[in-house]
């Protein structure tokens, strides 16, 4: 199990630093990215808004990826599948309303985030949990 955890720990840390590159790139960009658009104010403030941090929600949903390959590959298919169900109603109806009633579409972005930061630390956690029930049953050689 110990190589199993050392690759979980590095995808993370991958998937991390991937996405980190990639928001800092978008928020480079950002008013070349608007301009591309010529969207109304609105839509450009909701792209400002992603290009400006929200676009790190990719972490968490790379964290969620990471976690349910570990899931299929342990035999617990069947987390996996709970965590997807999660992830697409708990952790983003709720947070998304509220989002969406408390701060309109920008409001939306931040329930998003919220929501998929939390389905990702979930997920984390379960497989840290796994590995170490796993772990703890091994018979020793």
């Amino acid at each position: 199990m110990e190589h199993v955890s050392l690759t979980l720990q590095e995808s993370l840390k991958l998937v991390f630093l991937y996405c980190l590159i990639v928001s800092g790139l978008l928020w480079i960009s950002k008013s070349l990215i608007v301009s591309l658009f010529n969207a109304s104010h609105e839509a450009n403030e909701l792209v400002y808004l992603f290009c400006n941090g929200v676009s790190l929600m990719f972490i968490f949903n790379g964290v969620t990826y990471i976690t349910n390959a570990l899931f299929n590959n342990l035999g617990t298919a069947q987390i996996a599948t709970i965590m997807n169900f999660l992830k697409a109603t708990v952790f983003t109806i709720p947070f998304v309303t509220a989002g969406a009633w408390c701060g309109g579409a920008e409001g939306v972005l931040w329930g998003l985030l919220l929501g998929t930061a939390l389905a990702g630390i979930a997920g984390v956690w379960l497989a840290i949990s796994l590995l170490r029930k796993l772990e703890a049953s091994k018979v020793p050689s």
